[in-house]
């Protein structure tokens, strides 16, 4: 999904969990409007940003229109799209899809033929014959976990069951929790634009692109140049917003 440089603040906001409110019925109906995104859209993009741990967002389709308005405009629609991107990480809706995808990101269990199941169970019982509990307690500590982890992913696969290994890899990529990226994501964002030089000055490079005449801005973070351009009334409320949640969080 495309990258762009409006909202990323508010895309690390998707990134982000608070203790349930039931808030739709005060968010101002006509953000997703101004912002020039559907429902549909939005919603997608939330649950997209979301699932993959990563600051993306669709860029709005009225950016000079929102551009255009005033600081204090600006800041409310801000505030506004904060509320429904919480209001929808909390819904069913939200959970329901994120459960989807994270099924579909699930390991493929390894099916054993009898023979292969027969190897396993000998390998198993020659494993286990070999590493008494003696021995284990003359391991050092990772040794003796690699042992017994061993074991445990040979009995898991000819159970047909997923291995420890696939269930960590499974839980790294996609957690039970969807909160788990959410708060990462916001870490993140607070980091990256703690500094933003909203004064900073930028030029055409030799093939039209804009680009910023201080070397070493051009060398910062997506998110740091997104809130640079979206300017510094935007940016507030989403850092405000962030760090309000963050400490809920922990």
């Amino acid at each position: 999904m495309k990258k762009t440089l409006l909202f990323s603040f508010v895309v690390s906001i998707t990134l982000l969990l608070t203790s349930y409110k039931v808030v739709i019925n005060k968010i101002n109906a006509d953000v997703l409007s101004v912002l020039g995104f559907s429902k549909t859209l939005a919603d997608d993009n939330i649950l997209w940003s979301t699932r993959n741990g990563l600051i993306s967002v669709v860029k709005p389709g009225n950016f000079v229109q929102f551009m255009s308005m005033t600081g204090n405009e600006k800041t409310e629609i801000a505030k506004d799209f904060c509320e429904y991107v919480k209001s929808y990480v909390y819904s069913q809706e939200f959970k329901d899809k994120y459960e989807a995808y994270r099924q579909s990101k699930k390991p493929e269990v390894q099916h054993w033929s009898e023979e292969e199941k027969e190897a396993g169970r000998a390998a198993i019982a020659q494993q286990e014959e070999m590493f008494t509990p003696e021995l284990l307690d003359m391991l050092p500590p990772e040794g003796k976990a690699n042992a017994l982890l061993s074991i445990e992913d040979m009995k898991a696969g000819l159970n047909g069951e997923l291995t420890s290994t696939q269930k960590a890899d499974w839980e790294k990529e996609v957690p039970l929790d969807p909160y788990t990226h959410i708060k990462e994501g916001l870490k993140t964002f607070i980091d990256n634009t703690q500094d933003i030089d909203y004064n900073a000055t930028t030029e055409l490079n030799q093939y039209g692109k804009k680009i910023f005449t201080n070397p070493v801005y051009e060398d910062k973070s997506y998110e740091w140049k997104a809130c640079y351009r979206i300017g510094k009334e935007v940016t507030d409320v989403g850092r405000s917003f962030a760090k309000e949640w963050l400490v809920e969080l922990k």
